[in-house]
């Protein structure tokens, strides 16, 4: 084992949970702020194929942030 190795903390269910939680809550008002300034996708322009994908990823990883808190035994509302 290297000197340099630094033993992480395994977190607990409970810890994961609320990581979990709180990272769901950031991107949503992330989320919020995109979608106030989106008005659509517009043919060819690539703010808006930028901004339209950033928001398809977001909402992406908050779906998948809503299959882990589920697959921990969590109730979660969409």
């Amino acid at each position: 084992m290297c000197a340099h190795t630094v033993m992480q903390k395994i977190p607990t269910k409970e810890e994961k949970i609320k990581h979990l939680y709180e990272e769901k809550a950031r991107l949503t008002e992330r989320l919020g702020e995109l979608y106030k300034r989106f008005r659509g996708l517009h043919h060819e322009d690539s703010a808006s194929e930028m901004k339209y994908t950033t928001i398809k990823v977001f909402e992406a990883h908050v779906q998948s942030i809503n299959a882990e808190l589920r697959s921990l035994g969590e109730i979660v509302d969409n």
